[in-house]
């Protein structure tokens, strides 16, 4: 009888446990999302509201490598990093003819793949501030 009681309330907090830890993510894939995730990891170099804060950064919001790219092409720029030709994308050109953004790619380590398609959705989807 008491190893059944100890069992069931061993099982209970992990059910518990793991319930809360799934709350916790679909709380946060919902409301911080990729808002959450771009002002934690982007906003440093690329501006609150996507507007760019050169040479850091370059603009976001509206641009023609968010709206030519797809959400893979999207999760591959910030996997991998970037120096993009100017000739494609002219607003990554952070002042002076020639002068390029540079941006580092994020691992997994730093950045989850779960996060990273929430990030990269809400990109593609236009940036819809909270």
């Amino acid at each position: 009888m008491r190893k059944s009681v100890l069992f069931s309330l061993i099982v209970a907090f992990a059910s518990a446990t793991i319930l809360a830890a799934c709350a916790t993510f679909s709380e946060w894939t919902v409301a911080g999302g990729g808002w959450g995730l771009y002002k934690e990891r982007c906003s440093g170099c690329h501006g609150l509201q996507g507007e760019g804060n050169p040479p850091a950064g370059t603009v976001l919001k509206g641009s023609k490598f968010l709206n030519d790219s797809t959400v893979d092409d999207i999760k591959e720029v910030i996997r991998m990093g970037r120096i993009r030709d100017s000739k494609e994308y002219p607003e990554f050109l952070s002042g002076e003819e020639g002068e390029m953004t540079n941006m580092p790619g994020y691992t997994e380590r730093t950045l989850s793949d779960d996060r990273l398609d929430v990030l990269a959705k809400w990109l593609k989807d236009g940036m819809p501030m909270r």
